[in-house]
């Protein structure tokens, strides 16, 4: 059985999710992961992910966190709390069209892990579980609509630090031309 406060299994149980549920995690934080990407010229989303991951242990840091994600303008930005973020963010598997089907065997497989935590921990089950009930609800209508606004976003940073310069030097044209 895995114990919620023992580090290794919340390592174990983190693993195992993203492995076998990784999709429900990307799909579930893709707009705020897009919404970051514009709103952010200099720190990356994985530096984002590790703030998230470490201000568990700070509060002050959390509080900071939440408001910062609130004031974030993204479709669905309620839907998830800071708790759900801090660790559906740190899953993340493609996201490939699943039959009702194999959205009913996660399901089950959540339900048992739930009741008998073998490979996740309970909260982890739960946040699946909810963050699957959000991909039946919003996958089939918005997820086209969604990767186009991530990969805008995507677009926008690269083109920003294509326009970045180089270590912040001033680079002077002095008229000399190579042969």
């Amino acid at each position: 059985m895995l114990h919620e406060n023992n580090i290794i299994f919340q390592d174990i149980s983190l693993h195992h999710c993203d492995t076998r549920f990784g999709y429900y995690g990307l799909f579930a934080t893709l707009l705020l992961r897009a919404a970051f990407i514009q709103d952010n010229v200099n720190t990356t989303i994985t530096s984002f992910k590790q703030s998230l991951k470490y201000s568990v242990a700070n509060p002050a840091s959390s509080a900071k966190l939440a408001e910062y994600i609130r004031n974030l303008d993204f479709p669905d930005s309620d839907i998830f709390t800071l708790e759900e973020i801090r660790f559906l963010i740190q899953i993340s598997q493609p996201c490939s069209p699943l039959t009702k089907q194999q959205i009913e065997s996660d399901r089950r497989e959540l339900k048992r892990e739930m009741r008998q935590h073998g490979r996740i921990l309970k909260s982890h089950a739960i946040i699946l579980l909810k963050a699957l009930s959000f991909w039946e609800l919003r996958y089939t209508d918005k997820y086209d609509e969604w990767m186009v606004m991530v990969n805008a976003a995507h677009d926008e940073l690269f083109r920003r630090l294509s326009k970045a310069p180089a270590n912040d030097v001033d680079i002077v044209d002095e008229g000399y031309e190579s042969c």
